[in-house]
Order: C-alpha cells, then structure tokens, then sequence
C-alpha cells in the first residue's frame, strides 16, 4: 500500500486481503484541476490538496494558480467565481493569483490582465464586467486593467513594439 502510495497520480490506495489467497486492490488517482505556480509539476484537485508529479506530465490547458501555501480550495474557490462573472464576455480566467497580502491579479483567455486588490474584488470585477463592452478596443493582449478604483479604473495598454528597417 505505502507503495501505491508513494507513486504521482495515487491519491490514495486500498489493500485488502481476501481470504485464503487473494488481494484487492483499489486505487483512487489524482484529476487536477489546475496548476499550481509554487513548483514544477505541481497540481491542484478538486478539494484544493496540491500534489506533484512528473513535469512532463502535467496535462495542457489547465488554469494557473498561485497563492499562499494550503490555499488551494480558496483560490479554486475564486476561480470558480471569477469564471462565473466574466463568462457573459465570453471570457474565462487562464491564471489566477493571490499575493501575500490577500490582494489578487488574474489573466483572462484574451490575455488580458486584471488587478484586483484585496478589497470589495467581487463588486469591482461585477461593474468591469459591465463595462467592458463599451471598451472593447482596450480590451487586446498584453492590456492592463486595474480595477482597484472605487469609481473606475485604469487601463494600462500593452508597449507598442518599434520595427527597424535599414
């Protein structure tokens, strides 16, 4: 069983002796649902437990988390809500993070970033969310939005690159 265990994508396993000469074995696996940005090759579960396993094995198209350590549910919590928040745009949250001071930063699948704060984060994403379409023409990857204003917000648009020709 401490085998079982010990291996990266058992989450937990079961031995059982059957009398007079068998074993069952049960084997619960790992589904993540995220990464998790604090290691290579670590993940998120549904109930938040971060687990790791090889790099090469981490699946494509997970969403990013990162945060303090054991906030894991709390931020698939956030995630959830996000995701809920921004889905009318057509949007969805790619990375989401939560800095020591319980502020929080996310990137949408548009590749634009939103700076949330630690403070009334919900009401401020709910009223970008309104806006949002009369904006769209900031709204490009590499964009910026701070939304840690109580009555707006600032846009921070990405470097435009300069092309040299001789």
């Amino acid at each position: 069983r401490h085998s079982l265990d010990a291996l990266p994508w058992v989450a937990d396993a079961e031995v059982r002796r059957v009398w007079p000469d068998r074993l069952t074995v049960n084997i619960k696996p790992y589904t993540p649902v995220a990464r998790w940005l604090g290691g290579a090759g670590q993940m998120v579960d549904a109930q938040g437990k971060v687990f790791s396993v090889p790099p090469a094995q981490v699946p494509n198209g997970l969403p990013n988390l990162a945060g303090p350590a054991d906030s894991g549910s709390q931020l698939l919590a956030q995630l959830a809500k996000f995701n809920t928040i921004v889905a009318p745009l057509g949007l969805k949250v790619i990375s989401l993070q939560e800095d020591q001071r319980g502020g929080w930063r996310c990137i949408l699948n548009n590749q634009v970033r939103l700076l949330l704060g630690s403070e009334d984060v919900i009401p401020a994403l709910k009223r970008w969310v309104a806006i949002a379409p009369q904006v769209k023409e900031y709204l490009v990857a590499g964009a910026t939005m701070d939304l840690r204003y109580t009555n707006g917000f600032a846009v921070a648009m990405p470097s435009a690159t300069t092309v040299n020709s001789q």
